[in-house]
């Protein structure tokens, strides 16, 4: 299945670039593993930063720069610990690409709704996890204290501004009040990734936030 919504053409180019929070490009590189379309305005980004770094000139390096490089990628911090990656059920859903993410392990914080923390390569304050929701289920009404970004892996949900299946990319923030509703057919599963925590609307999602840490 094709995807309906997709990241702008800014969020996929910085997404090329490297320039995009680690949490976020993993939501936009989810997407992108499922968009044809999207795959290919990356590779046009990606092509034109190779030509325009092929355009500037070369830099002066000293003697040791290649020996210090191969010490920085050799560096015991910078390799990921062997087991690091948790044997949660929702990692089944991660698209090609993204199955070697660290995992942990899923905690329920309210009747049919599920989070899985996502460990990011690089330090970040960003809130990544998978979400899972129960078929039918009306999450609490919420907005945002920041920009959140979302991609649909499994299932469906809506809200006032439309219905978003397998692949869909979700971007909200402060102007954006909403109580998504997941489909009857099936459990919903998400990759979020926010660089704030949600503001509730109601008593029953701010009962069960501090459960959640989102």
């Amino acid at each position: 299945m094709t995807p309906h919504h997709h990241p702008s053409e800014d969020l996929i180019a910085s997404c090329a670039a490297g320039t995009l929070r680690p949490g976020a490009a993993l939501v936009v590189r989810a997407h992108l593993a499922r968009c044809p379309t999207c795959q290919a305005d990356a590779g046009f980004f990606e092509s034109l930063g190779g030509a325009l770094l092929e355009a500037e000139p070369p830099a002066q390096m000293s003697d040791a720069a290649f020996d210090r490089a191969l010490a920085a990628i050799a560096a015991p911090g910078r390799r990921r610990a062997p087991g690091a990656r948790s044997a949660s059920a929702d990692s089944a859903f991660l698209p090609k690409g993204l199955e070697g993410l660290a995992v942990g392990k899923r905690r329920w914080i309210g009747p049919g709704v599920w989070v899985t923390p996502v460990k990011t390569e690089h330090r970040s304050r960003e809130l990544v996890y998978l979400l899972r929701i129960g078929a039918g289920m009306v999450l609490p009404r919420h907005t945002h204290s920041g920009r959140e970004f979302t991609c649909v892996l499994e299932g469906s949900f809506a809200d006032d501004d439309g219905v978003y299946g397998p692949g869909d990319f979700v971007a909200t923030d402060e102007r954006v009040e909403h109580s998504p509703v997941v489909a009857r057919d099936g459990a919903c599963v998400c990759l979020a990734s926010t660089d704030a925590p949600l503001v509730m609307r109601d008593v029953i999602g701010r009962f069960f936030q501090p459960f959640a840490g989102i």
